[in-house]
This record gives structure tokens, sequence and C-alpha cells, in this order.
């Protein structure tokens, strides 16, 4: 199985392996079987969409997820949502509604009394790039 656009390819090596290629920036190899949810959401204005992979980590690695994203056009929406479907299929994956891991997809910031700060408030210019990133994200998921 692959599909790919301008930029990106995605292919599924050996029946086991999802490979994502990103043209000029680079590749990431998973097992197909530690992706836990994959689900389609709409892009912007443009009929675009994005798919959305998260990944859950190997059984007694430390807790965490891997996340891959990739920005569809348009025109390759209808044959990419097709794709997700028969890997869906395939494999037995879910949407991220359906796992109980779907918050580790919603963006937070830590709060500052937290222990997983190193260095804690972030300089003013951060704090601007932070809120202005968290407003742009918001504007995202309500289009």
């Amino acid at each position: 199985m692959r599909i790919e656009w301008p930029g990106f390819r995605l292919v599924v090596r050996d029946r086991r392996t999802l490979v994502f290629q990103w043209t000029a920036l680079g590749s990431l190899q998973v097992p197909a079987d530690r992706c836990s949810s994959l689900t389609v959401q709409p892009r912007g204005q443009t009929g675009g969409v994005q798919l959305v992979f998260q990944f859950r980590t190997a059984e007694g690695q430390p807790s965490g997820f891997i996340s891959a994203r990739a920005d569809v056009p348009a025109e390759f929406a209808g044959p990419a949502i097709e794709f997700v479907e028969a890997l869906k299929h395939e494999y037995g994956i879910g949407d991220a509604s359906d796992d109980e891991g779907a918050e580790a997809d919603r963006f937070s910031r830590v709060p500052y009394d937290s222990r997983e700060w190193i260095a804690a408030p972030a300089a003013a210019p951060a704090e601007e790039l932070y809120e202005e990133v968290f407003q742009r994200i918001a504007a995202e998921r309500a289009s």
C-alpha cells in the first residue's frame, strides 16, 4: 500500500512498517501495530485535510506517544481518505475519539508550579510566541 502527493509519501513496507517520507525533510519508520489512532481532520478552507497518526511506545518503554501529521492538498484528499480507511481496516486502527488517550493530542501549557518546568517563567518573547501559537491552533481547529 502507498499514497503520495508532492512533498510526501507514505508506504506500508512488508505489511508491517509505516514509512513516512517528507521530501527534503526526512523520514519516519514506525511498526504499523503501534498505531493507536488515525484521524482525518479538515484543513482550512481549501478542501485539504490533515492525516493525524498517533503511535504508542513499546511495552516496557517510558509512557508517551509519537504523533505524525501530514497535510493533504485538496486534490489528493479523496484518495487519502480511502487510504486511511484501508489502513484502519487492515490494522484495526481506531479514531482518536475512540482512544482514551485522545486528550494527549490537545495542546496545553504546563502550569508554572509543575515539576516538569526546567525554568519558569519563560522570557517575554517566548510567552508572546506561545500565545500566538495557541491562538493559531484554536483558530485552525475552529475552521
